[in-house]
């Protein structure tokens, strides 16, 4: 018998409570088990109540990460103690 995922929790997450938390949802797991299908059929029903969503694969997340000013400003100042050089590892 095929392992079954129960459908309570993503009944609960077709509600949209998640982002009136202002949390976010990252799906994975192992090729071909329907994270696609699932994640794309929540959104549909997140967009019906008025919301955007943006849907990403795990490929195209890393270049889209971006540090804050802040972050920069502060890695700028602080300097590597070997080669007095910015540290700009954040």
């Amino acid at each position: 018998m095929p392992f079954r995922i129960p459908s309570t929790p993503f009944e609960e997450l077709a509600t949209g409570d998640f982002i009136r938390r202002y949390n976010n949802l990252i799906m994975v797991g192992w090729s071909g088990i329907g994270k696609s299908h699932i994640i794309q059929a929540l959104g549909q029903k997140i967009c019906v109540q008025g919301y955007r969503v943006v849907y990403r694969t795990s490929a195209e997340i890393p270049a889209q990460i971006r540090p804050s000013p802040g972050a920069l400003v502060q890695a700028a100042r602080s300097k590597d103690t070997k080669t007095g050089f910015p540290n700009l590892s954040w």
